[in-house]
């Protein structure tokens, strides 16, 4: 029997039931699918072998009341670290980073799939005390928290 998967942009692939073998393509569907699904999955992996809890749903209730959601949230009992991932880094992601670190106080890191961020994006977030993080330097936000 063959399946059929469906990825985003109408990407297909096969597979054939009775085989154990994943499609080829199913990690690049997933990718498109849950944007940053591999850098999670590192974040998950730093927290746990450095005795950070990773909180499920990664949502804080900021000062205001209001419960903010981020893609990836930790703690060691004392300190946060809350996470966005996104694919390009414009002023507007800064903010809204910002606007989330603010009221709920925690140190807050942005990780930029790309290099795709606007210059202007990397000044207000180095102003605001935001870390613009690439995929390769995802364990520096637990090293240098503060």
């Amino acid at each position: 029997m063959t399946r059929r998967w469906s990825g985003s942009h109408g990407n297909v692939s096969q597979y054939s039931e009775e085989g154990d073998r994943a499609p080829e393509n199913l990690q690049l569907a997933m990718r498109d699918t849950q944007l940053g699904l591999c850098e999670k999955l590192t974040l998950e992996i730093i927290a746990a072998r450095l005795h950070w809890k990773t909180l499920t749903p990664p949502t804080m209730t900021g000062r205001s009341g209001v419960s903010h959601r981020f893609d990836f949230v930790a703690t060691n009992g004392e300190d946060s670290l809350a996470f966005d991932i996104c694919e390009r880094l414009s002023e507007t992601d800064v903010i809204k980073v910002y606007t989330r670190k603010l009221d709920t106080g925690v140190s807050a890191c942005i990780i930029c799939l790309t290099n795709k961020i606007a210059e202007r994006a990397r000044r207000l977030a180095s102003k605001y005390g935001l870390k613009v993080l690439r995929p390769d330097n995802i364990r520096s936000a637990f090293s240098t928290n503060g």
